[in-house]
């Protein structure tokens, strides 16, 4: 398992007033950037893809089974989600179910693009490469009004 670590976000540019300083009315505790390091595991990588995975309204998981075996794919269930980080890069592998009759090339570009675009925003990683592994297609409509938008 390998970790991310690197400064707090959000650290004040050099040379500019701390927001604990006397300027900003706070009390003293130093140099927030001098405060701490961010430490991030894969595991919280996986979980957060494996959730913005799982809100496209075309993409689901699978459950149920015992051990991996006899798993049916389910649209309301999490992704499967793995992450490997090499540095500040994640290089991201998801086992999903799709929705079908969804166009699977223009439903995957969108799944990438939403996972990238999440883990970018919410944590301190670059995505370096999505793959997605379609464990099966469902046909219906879950309970969230699903559709390709």
């Amino acid at each position: 398992m390998s970790t991310w670590t690197g400064p707090a976000p959000d650290s004040p540019a050099p040379g500019s007033p701390a927001p604990d300083s006397p300027l900003y009315g706070g009390t003293p505790h130093g140099d927030p950037s001098s405060r701490g390091t961010l430490v991030l595991k894969e595991k919280v990588l996986q979980k957060i893809a494996g959730q913005a995975a799982a809100e496209l309204p075309f993409v689901g998981g699978r459950s149920g089974g015992v051990l991996g075996l006899g798993a049916t794919g389910d649209l309301d269930a999490r992704p499967q989600a793995d992450v490997d980080l090499d540095g500040s890069t994640a290089f991201v592998s998801l086992t999903v179910t799709m929705l079908y009759p969804t166009p699977l090339r223009a439903g995957t570009e969108q799944l990438r693009a939403h996972v990238t675009e999440t883990l970018e925003r919410t944590t301190p990683v670059h995505v370096g490469r999505i793959d997605v592994t379609i464990a099966s297609l469902e046909t219906g409509s879950a309970g969230k009004g699903r559709r390709l938008e």
